[in-house]
């Protein structure tokens, strides 16, 4: 059974995957799963490989959605885009982590996209 809470991050990652291909973004995989958890979003764009956490919130009653980019989260997305990157055999590939955060309480969606949110 798919939970309510997964079923609002699934529609935030399909709002923010549709988003990047068109900002001419490729998209090569979804919820990757690493040994650390999940990585919503991978993509490439211009030679860089960009991983692409998504954040949704349905209102802003517990903050925004970056909001819960924690320095804990951050360092947990450095790990597996680090796991990601070893597994796949991209070492040669520059890299950037991204944010995007969807706001669905309103129509259509608002997307607020923060490039680089964890800088090396």
């Amino acid at each position: 059974m798919i939970t309510p809470r997964r079923q609002l991050g699934d529609k935030g990652e399909q709002i923010a995957a549709e988003f990047l291909y068109q900002q001419g973004y490729t998209i090569l995989a979804r919820n990757y799963a690493t040994r650390f958890g999940e990585l919503d979003i991978i993509a490439k764009k211009d030679g860089r490989l960009v991983v692409v956490e998504v954040k949704t919130r349905t209102s802003a009653r517990f903050g925004t959605p970056e909001d819960a980019l924690t320095y804990r989260k951050l360092q947990h997305l450095v790990r597996m885009t680090k796991w990601y990157m070893m597994k796949e055999q991209r070492k040669e590939q520059a890299v950037q982590i991204d944010c995007i955060a969807v706001d669905v309480s309103v129509h259509p969606p608002a997307l607020r996209h923060i490039e680089n949110i964890v800088q090396e």
